[in-house]
């Protein structure tokens, strides 16, 4: 006898000190690095990578210059820290030289790295010059054109371009300093003799050394010949005006004394008819021309005179036309469509500018007659075309006006009314909160009145939801596998169908994660083949006490609820402290402000202290539809933790093999995007989709 009790004290102490090696949250597995990625430069490095662990960590990266890091340097974030994607660029490294880095991540538990892996950074080069074309080539002078298309890894200090009457001139010969850093450049060559052969190479240089782009040679003018003029392109038309323009390139044997362009509504215009002139000498000019028509086509030239020349000489014709006169843009309103109790959507086609750019388009609504832009309004964009837009915050069975409207700068043009009603509000079933939300761009839900309860106290064990929002049952003996204890903690899938899983059962409390495979699968979600693993599945007692009426939101849907969904005023979420119980609040899609004003909306990282509600007044925010989800704590194998101060809320999409998607959230934190291990006990939250 005292040998079996001997055994069984061993076997007791022997379970009591396993728990105790577990993570309180997460497993006691080793973090794994995945995902590294290094983007190298010559004097510095950039590294990204991924760890994969469920629980908080930490992670840097370690660099040195031999394998056993005898003279390593950590980079990055030396705390733990919610996170699992990390980038860290360390600079000041010495190009052309080999290093050798690994990844350090710890937990609670101990430290890991990883092997070391090697990398050489870029040395740097000579830059990198092209030699391109020259222009304007007169009796003294010429436009030099290069570009730096790399830099080498190092800053280039100085530019130009050096030229000789000898070939492969260098900087040795005459220089014309063009700037610094990279791109295309450009210089003008000046106090050349004419009739003349001159060899021109670009250069650039960094702290490696100067390098030469390739030889381009050129003769200038022979003294003696007439001025050469190029007509610019029209630019800045208006109805009325617009700006031409042109270049002399030559100058000629004199000096230009003259120049500027002429136009007329027929072709070859002359400075007898419409002129403007734009000082003397070579080079570019604009010229404004100013009393045209609207909507008229005008011919082009630019002229230039020489001294002693009565006559100019002129360059080729361009030609424009001016824009019409402005007025209101041309809108048309199109039909209302996606009618709901308290959205729809309405939208417009902006078929004329009027001449104009149209700066905004949208629609506005009334219940009244002619809506204007000082009524409810949606903008969306500017310009012409087709466009929709989402009206919110409407009134169930309610007739609504609509006109689509554009302005451009000479005023606000309307479309024609169009109207709708919105659809009569649906009465909130037996044991939903009266309010909407949506999960998706199309799908919108109630949710439960409160967190799922499975009563196995009962003399025949049921379902049902908390009779509060508020309430949850915490550590009432629920860390047992006790079939008669009342449960709210349950492992994922524990619907008490036996779906095919090994544990179904709402008692289960096995910390093997393959036991709680939906249907007997690792990549099923509750929701597939007949949805009996989906806890929604069974009849809740206040409920409706019907199958099959009830479900979990899945990942993707928490995610809307919580991240994307609009509502008039912009409110999704909200930490609290709703009858001194911590918790997240979720605002109904037709929430307005002005129904009770809550601070630190929207924020992942605020504490529940933003928001203190007593049960009195979260009576009004309830009748609005507001939903709390209490911070209930978790179960982890038989041990219940964290009740008060976290929230963990099952979703119905598997994870990675081992666990399945939730949300949770403590005092200072939120996520929508992370998994727990399968057996772990969490709160659920039923939804009932609005048909």
């Amino acid at each position: 006898m005292m040998r079996k009790l001997l055994f069984l004290f061993i076997l007791i102490l022997g379970c009591f000190l396993a728990s105790c090696h577990k993570d309180s949250n997460f497993e006691g597995r080793e973090p794994s690095v995945l995902n590294d990625t290094v983007e190298v430069y010559a004097e510095r490095a950039v590294f990204r990578w991924e760890v994969d662990y469920p629980g908080k960590i930490g992670s840097v990266v370690e660099l040195g210059t031999d394998k056993e890091f005898s003279d390593g340097v950590r980079y990055g974030e030396e705390q733990v820290i919610d996170k699992k994607q990390f980038e860290v660029e360390v600079d000041s490294l010495a190009d052309g030289k080999g290093y050798y880095y690994r990844y350090v991540v710890w937990n609670r538990f101990d430290t890991y790295k990883t092997e070391a892996k090697r990398f050489t950074t870029t040395a740097l080069l000579v830059p990198t010059v092209e030699t391109d074309s020259i222009t304007e080539v007169s009796y003294t002078s010429a436009i030099c054109h290069g570009e730096v298309t790399a830099d080498g890894g190092a800053e280039v200090t100085s530019r130009g371009f050096c030229y000789a009457l000898h070939e492969n001139p260098t900087m040795a010969d005459s220089v014309l300093l063009c700037g610094e850093g990279m791109g295309a450049f450009e210089g003008t060559l000046t106090g050349l003799a004419d009739d003349t052969r001159y060899y021109v190479k670009a250069f650039a240089t960094n702290r490696v050394g100067t390098v030469y782009g390739s030889q381009k040679t050129f003769i200038t003018l022979l003294t003696g010949s007439l001025p050469e003029v190029t007509t610019l392109e029209v630019t800045d038309i208006t109805q009325t005006t617009a700006t031409g323009g042109g270049n002399v390139t030559s100058s000629g044997n004199a000096d230009v004394t003259e120049r500027g362009i002429c136009w007329s509504t027929s072709h070859n215009p002359t400075t007898s008819g419409n002129h403007a002139s734009s000082g003397t000498g070579t080079g570019s000019f604009t010229v404004n021309m100013t009393g045209l028509t609207a909507g008229t086509t005008y011919y082009v030239r630019a002229y230039a005179k020489a001294k002693n020349s009565s006559d100019p000489v002129y360059g080729s014709e361009e030609s424009f036309t001016t824009l019409q006169n402005e007025i209101v843009p041309t809108v048309i309103t199109t039909e209302i469509t996606n009618i709901t109790q308290t959205t729809a959507t309405g939208g417009g086609n902006v078929t004329s500018s009027g001449n104009t750019e149209v700066t905004e388009r949208g629609i506005c609504w009334s219940t009244s007659h002619n809506p204007t832009t000082s009524s409810s309004l949606a903008s969306s964009g500017t310009g012409t075309g087709s466009y929709t837009v989402n009206m919110i915050g409407l009134t169930a069975n309610t007739t609504y006006y609509v006109r689509a409207y554009a302005k451009n700068s000479v005023g606000t043009a309307y479309g024609s009314e169009v109207s709708f009603t919105t659809l009569t509000a649906p009465t909130a079933p037996t044991g939903a909160i009266d309010g909407l939300f949506s999960v998706s761009a199309t799908q919108q839900v109630y949710f439960s009145q409160g967190n799922l309860q499975y009563i196995g106290s009962a003399s025949t064990p049921y379902w049902k939801f908390a009779d509060h929002q508020w309430n949850y049952l915490g550590d009432n003996g629920q860390g047992s596998s006790n079939q008669n204890v009342d449960r709210d903690l349950f492992g994922w899938g524990t619907s008490g169908y036996n779906h095919g899983a090994v544990c179904y059962q709402p008692w289960s409390t096995s910390q093997t994660n393959s036991d709680y495979y939906a249907y007997g699968q690792s990549t099923n979600n509750l929701y597939v083949q007949t949805g009996q693993a989906d806890w929604g599945y069974n009849a809740i007692s206040n409920g409706g006490n019907t199958t099959h009426t009830w479900r979990t939101l899945t990942y993707g849907e928490w995610g809307y609820v919580f991240n994307t969904r609009n509502t008039p005023s912009g409110i999704r979420y909200a930490k609290a402290k709703v009858n001194n119980v911590n918790g997240v609040i979720l605002l109904p899609d037709d929430w307005q402000s002005s129904y009770y004003s809550l601070s630190s909306t929207n924020s992942p990282g605020a504490s529940y202290s933003s928001n203190n509600i007593p049960a009195t007044q979260w009576a009004t925010l309830e009748q609005h539809g507001a939903v709390f989800l209490p911070a209930a704590g978790g179960r982890y194998g038989t041990s219940v933790s964290y009740v008060g101060s976290s929230g963990y809320y099952w979703s119905a999409s598997c994870g990675y093999s081992y666990s399945a998607w939730l949300v949770d959230f403590d005092s200072s934190g939120l996520g929508t995007g992370n998994s727990s291990s399968r057996g772990y006990g969490r709160s659920v939250r039923l939804v009932l989709s609005l048909q």
